[in-house]
C-alpha cells in the first residue's frame, strides 16, 4: 500500500492516466495468462511466465491504489468502475489488481 501512496506523490501523472495504466497492465496480465495455458512449455517458462504475472499485477495494484489517491487530491471522478471490473476480470485479477490464490502458488 506504501507503494500507490509514493507513487502518486511523486508521480506527474493524473489518476486517469494511472486508471489506464491499470487498464494496459491487467489486459497485459491476461495475455501472458493465455500464453501460460500452452502445453508446450517448460517448467521453467512456466514459473517465469508465472513471476511475470505476479509483477505485472502488483505493478496494476500500486497504479490503481495511487489513481485512488491522486483522485482524491484532484477531486475528480474515476474511470469507469465498469470498465475497471472488466479488465480485473478479463486479466483474472480483483479489483484492486490482487494475483489470485492458484497463480500465486503455482497450480494454475
Amino acid at each position: 500500500m506504501k507503494e500507490g501512496y509514493v507513487v502518486a506523490m511523486h508521480s506527474k501523472r493524473s489518476s486517469h492516466d494511472h486508471e489506464c495504466r491499470v487498464i494496459t497492465l491487467r489486459q497485459t496480465s491476461r495475455a501472458i495468462r493465455l500464453v501460460l495455458e500452452d502445453d508446450a512449455l517448460d517448467d521453467s517458462e512456466r514459473a517465469a511466465l508465472k513471476a511475470a504475472i505476479f509483477i505485472v499485477d502488483k505493478l496494476a495494484g500500486t497504479h490503481r491504489r495511487a489513481a485512488t489517491i491522486r483522485r482524491d487530491d484532484e477531486d475528480l471522478s474515476p474511470v469507469s468502475e465498469t470498465a475497471l471490473r472488466e479488465s480485473a476480470q478479463a486479466s483474472g485479477t480483483d479489483e484492486t489488481g490482487a494475483v489470485p490464490e492458484r497463480v500465486e502458488k503455482g497450480t494454475h
